[in-house]
């Protein structure tokens, strides 16, 4: 029998936000914009659906968020193997990382709602029984995430909210427009891993920085997938529709 997914609406009189327990998944988020209600970033329409999400499409995801080579790392002198499912790397925390998971929930009326996970000590292979905290928040128009983890020994943890924003809507997201205020982006090899080696940004296409359209960035529309780093102020994305998210 399939576990119930809870779910919880945050919303004011500007936005709707929707939150399931699965994978702490933000599954809508819709914006009442000068032209009617947006829905900016990509989800499904029944939360089961979710159970199968090889995009990690609105879930928190780690415990080590991107890519872990071979699926291993030494920490005070041992190696941990952990569980690989892109090659024999692991990314986004495991074939049963977080965004697989039932996070308990918490509501804090339409404003808020706190998610609650605990991870226990080899999940995925890592070290430490974790125990982590997600509260979701939503004031005006911002959504914030603000996230917590406490261990009972050292272990990496790297959390990131994996949402798909498109600001217009629907269609392609070619023509919005993007800043991104960074000192530099990781090399990563033919396998998308960081190779140790920062990049200045003058060397590459996809330097935000001034802003830009991100099809000047991608003239033959491939798609981006890099890391930025050094960042010295929000990022910013604006859509042909004037709507912008920091």
């Amino acid at each position: 029998m399939a576990r119930t997914i809870d779910q919880h609406v945050l919303e004011n009189s500007h936005v709707r936000v929707v939150v399931i327990s699965l994978g702490c998944i933000t599954q809508s988020w819709e914006v009442d914009g000068p032209y009617g209600v947006v829905p900016v970033v990509l989800g499904y329409d029944e939360p089961h659906h979710y159970a199968d999400n090889p995009t990690f499409m609105g879930a928190v995801v780690g415990r080590v968020a991107g890519r872990i080579s071979r699926a291993s790392f030494g920490l005070d002198g041992k190696q941990w193997k952990l569980s690989a499912n892109e090659g024999s790397n692991q990314l986004h925390g495991g074939p049963d990382g977080l965004h697989k998971r039932h996070w308990s929930m918490d509501a804090d009326g339409s404003a808020a709602v706190r998610l609650r996970l605990r991870s226990p000590h080899g999940d995925q292979g890592y070290p430490g029984h974790l125990e982590l905290t997600v509260i979701i928040s939503l004031e005006g128009h911002k959504v914030t995430y603000d996230m917590h983890a406490t261990s009972d020994r050292p272990t990496p943890v790297s959390l990131t909210q994996h949402s798909y924003y498109n600001l217009m809507g629907g269609g392609t997201v070619w023509d919005h427009f993007l800043k991104i205020p960074a000192g530099a982006t990781l090399e990563t090899d033919s396998a998308m891993l960081p190779t140790g080696v920062t990049l200045p940004l003058d060397d590459i296409a996809a330097d935000f920085r001034p802003g830009r359209r991100i099809s000047d960035a991608d003239t033959e529309r491939q798609g981006l997938d890099l890391t930025y780093a050094g960042l010295c102020g929000p990022v910013e994305v604006t859509a042909p529709n004037g709507m912008t998210l920091t």
